[in-house]
């Protein structure tokens, strides 16, 4: 089911990114959790890497709604590499992570909970 959810998203993102971009990259990822439940592992890594590229993308082109889920995708990214024994590469995923919440628009005191809410 999570493969086929994949596959529909990648066909509507291809007619509208904007729209659809942001839910494939969800799906892949994902499919990279339950990929790595299975123990399939270069296969949950692949899956990973394509959500990573994806959430980067999106980030850059609007930060304040993207960069928590491509820090979300960064962590979940390094922990397939450390679980294939690429340890220096699992660091750079969380370095990148971590800048990527540094970087997270602060909103004045208060105000987290509104703009969840909006």
């Amino acid at each position: 089911m999570i493969e086929q959810a994949a596959g529909i998203y990648r066909q509507l993102a291809q007619d509208r990114p904007a729209a659809f971009l942001p839910d494939l990259a969800g799906a892949l990822n994902n499919r990279s959790g339950r990929l790595a439940e299975l123990g399939r592992w270069e296969e949950a890594l692949a899956a990973g890497e394509e959500a990573v590229t994806i959430r980067r993308q999106l980030a850059r082109d609007r930060p304040a709604a993207f960069l928590s889920d491509l820090a979300t995708a960064l962590n979940n990214l390094a922990d397939k590499l450390s679980r294939l024994n690429r340890g220096a590469e699992a660091s750079a995923m969380r370095e990148e992570a971590n800048a990527a919440i540094g970087a997270l628009p602060q909103l004045p005191a208060g105000r987290a909970n509104d703009e969840a809410d909006a």
